[in-house]
């Protein structure tokens, strides 16, 4: 990846916008967006874009274009990965491919795929005899034979071992939620235990038939197995024990089997309670299969439901012999290694391990953390199923599960974003690993955090720049964080951009030039001119001199405050004064340029028009600072020639000023509109002009078209 282009219109928030992003040199952008410019539209529309959705427009519906590309081809989705501010339980889907090494777990997966590949051949063949649909047979084998792995219970199944065909009978006809309530009924337990005992009787006096041994089922798998076979075909006749008569052919066996069950079945004792039984079965299926089925009866005692249930999962495995000989066999082989490769990747140090190893090291959170399923998620047949450990050292320890621990709501709200870092992380190591070549949209992820831990982000940010398959656009509103990042992760001051809105869309400007980072390191190169660097440095010079101390007989300090506001009292200074302050002030001292007896206030005047009147979208600190200070000015100036208290205001003037104005006039209506206006000056100037106003943050918040409107408003009050 070298070159990103994107252009959007109407995405979301995004009116327009269009920018090249150049990834041949450096693989990280940084771009600082004040809230509602365009930071979250651009992470909603990539977010779209890696869940291969359109982008849109929710709130006038316009129709969303959209022109993602990585070196001329459209981007693919699963290049694409939004990390969010912060998103509540999210868990990475591809820890498992942290947890052993690559070439064992594509071994693992080789022998794995070709077990289930078998697995998948035989169960739609069971689905078929049983009627239980094939994602619901294994977890109802496991049930019914009560063991915890489907291929250790199919392995001891011994389908050989069963002495009756019961593939005949379909598993949920029996097996119903309203079959089993009515079997579970004390009327019907009792009739079928009558039926039992008659039964049992009945057949205790028959040649043909033997408890135990020799079932009405069994003959009839006799008969079908000496049909198939061709043991007639082959002139052999069976001879009935105690009997002289042969039986010579198929449909002379049959005839007999059905006689002898005839004289069972057909018992008025029987029959009476058969039909008792089928007449109060509400389940109408399981009534025909009863009345079809009446030998069946016999098993249908609750004690021996159990036993039904297993010999009817061994029939139809026996049904299909050959499909399960060839999976235990798959499986038989494949299953010694597949321990070796559990048993290898649970001993091994992970890079799962390792990552959390080095998160714990980087950040502060009040628990460990384990992997409980670990053989199973290893390879991915489970996702990693993770546990929380609490120990504070007096009581006795606790494990929580993900789900539990976010139902308890126990973490602060910083201990549960440093969690979805940790879950980030899992999901970019993965991605790592794999030899993904991923775009990262990250957006404002170190928000909220304390320093300590936005530097450990900082620092995994720096790792990822230097990955080769990766590439960073990191958006944030904080501009600490912005001005951090450029610092500490190599890159082209091209490379960091400021967004914002222009009649258009929105505009992505490199810093160069624009003295935002460190302002007064350029700004001193150019006072000598005095123009906007000279003007735009007065407020970081008064505070230099009230930091540093006043000196012995000077007053300095209150001159310069004089230029920020209107001070009744002191007289207004020259530009040559001006000039001694700051001399006076930094070492060396500037050659500055004479340009005669010119009040300070004209000159900040002067340039505030002429900032006023450039119609150029720009990101301009030293534009911004000038609007500023030309506010409150004009704004004090009006102020203190209409208010009737006009004793001196030590401290936060502007807005004590205010609240004079606002005692005289609050309630003229005549005044309604002024007050309007100076409110927003209270509100956007009071101390963004100043150094210890967290480095300019605020005022860079703000946009030149803002601050040049409510300069426009503040010179025609009146």
């Amino acid at each position: 990846m070298k070159k990103l282009k994107v252009k959007l219109e109407n995405c979301y928030g995004i009116k327009k916008l269009g920018h090249s992003f150049d990834f041949s040199k450096h693989k990280t952008y940084s771009i600082y967006a004040s809230n509602g410019v365009m930071k979250t539209s651009f992470t909603k529309t990539f977010l779209r874009l890696s869940e291969g959705k359109m982008p849109e427009e929710l709130i006038h519906g316009y129709p969303s274009e959209y022109e993602v590309k990585i070196d001329g081809q459209t981007i693919e989705k699963e290049a694409i990965f939004v990390i969010k501010s912060y998103i509540k339980s999210y868990q990475s889907g591809n820890i498992h491919t942290l947890l052993v090494d690559g070439k064992s777990q594509k071994e693992y997966y080789d022998i794995y795929s070709a077990i289930l590949e078998e697995k998948n051949k035989l169960l739609p063949r069971i689905n078929k005899l049983s009627g239980v649909k094939k994602d619901e047979i294994e977890p109802k084998v496991i049930r019914d034979f009560q063991k915890e792995n489907f291929f250790d219970i199919l392995k001891g199944l011994e389908v050989d071992s069963i002495k009756e065909d019961f593939s005949g009978i379909k598993y949920d006809v029996i097996f119903n939620d309203d079959s089993i309530k009515f079997l579970e009924s004390p009327e019907v337990l009792k009739n079928i235990k009558e039926y039992i005992k008659i039964s049992d009787k009945i057949i205790s006096n028959s040649k043909f038939f033997k408890k135990g041994t020799f079932t009405s089922m069994n003959a009839d798998n006799v008969a079908t197995a000496l049909k198939k076979e061709n043991f007639f075909s082959a002139k052999h006749a069976v001879k009935i024990d105690g009997q002289a008569e042969l039986i010579e052919s198929d449909k002379d066996l049959a005839a007999r089997i059905a006689t002898e069950r005839k004289e069972i079945l057909t018992s008025p004792e029987l029959k009476k309670i058969e039909d008792a039984i089928t007449a109060k079965a509400a389940n109408r299926s399981f009534k025909i299969f009863l009345e079809e089925n009446p030998g069946i009866l016999s098993y249908l005692e609750a004690d021996r439901l159990g036993e039904l249930r297993k010999n009817l999962w061994k029939s139809y495995f026996k049904k299909e012999k050959a499909l399960y000989m060839e999976l235990m066999d798959k499986y038989t082989k494949g299953k010694k290694k597949l321990n070796e490769i559990e048993e290898k990747a649970v001993q091994q140090m992970s890079i799962w391990d390792e990552v959390v190893k080095k998160f714990k090291k980087r950040f502060f959170v009040p628990f460990n953390i384990s992997i409980e399923n670990r053989r199973s998620a290893i390879i991915g047949r489970e996702l990693p199923n993770i546990s929380f450990h609490f120990d504070d050292g007096n009581s006795k320890p606790r494990s929580l599960k993900r789900n539990e621990l976010d139902s308890l709501e126990a973490l602060s709200h910083g201990e549960e974003k440093a969690l979805y870092i940790l879950n980030i992380i899992f999901e970019i190591e993965s991605r790592k690993r794999a030899g993904q070549k991923t775009l990262l949209v990250i957006d404002d992820i170190a928000d909220s955090f304390d320093y300590k831990n936005k530097y450990a982000i900082v620092e995994y940010l720096k790792e990822n720049s230097k990955e080769k398959d990766f590439f960073q656009i990191i958006l944030t509103h904080n501009f600490d964080f912005f001005r951090t990042l450029r610092s500490r992760i190599d890159g082209e001051w091209e490379n960091y951009l400021i967004a914002h809105k222009t009649s258009t869309g929105i505009l992505l400007e490199s810093i160069v030039g624009k003295n935002i980072i460190d302002p007064f390191a350029a700004w001193k190169l150019k006072l000598k001119g005095n123009g906007k660097e000279f003007i735009a440095s007065v407020p970081f010079i008064r505070n230099l001199i009230e930091y540093l101390g006043e000196g012995s007989g000077e007053n300095r300090y209150e001159k310069l405050t004089s230029l920020l506001h209107i001070k009744k009292g002191i007289p207004d200074i020259e530009v040559q004064e001006l000039h001694d302050i700051f001399n006076n002030t930094l070492n060396p001292k500037v050659q500055f340029q004479k340009i005669g007896r010119q009040p300070v206030k004209k000159l900040i005047y002067d340039l505030a028009d002429s900032i006023e009147k450039d119609n150029s979208e720009t990101i301009n600190l030293e534009n911004k600072i000038i609007l500023s200070i030309a506010i409150r000015l004009v704004a004090e100036e009006f102020m203190w020639a209409k208010v009737t208290d006009s004793t001196p205001i030590n401290g936060s003037q502007t807005g004590l000023l205010f609240d004079r104005f606002l005692k005289d006039f609050e309630t003229k209506k005549e005044e309604k509109g002024n007050i309007e206006v100076l409110s927003k000056v209270v509100l956007i100037t009071p101390e963004n002009i100043h150094l210890n106003s967290f480095m300019y943050e605020p005022i860079l918040d703000m946009s030149d078209f803002e601050l040049k409107q409510l300069y426009s408003e503040v010179k025609i009050l009146k």
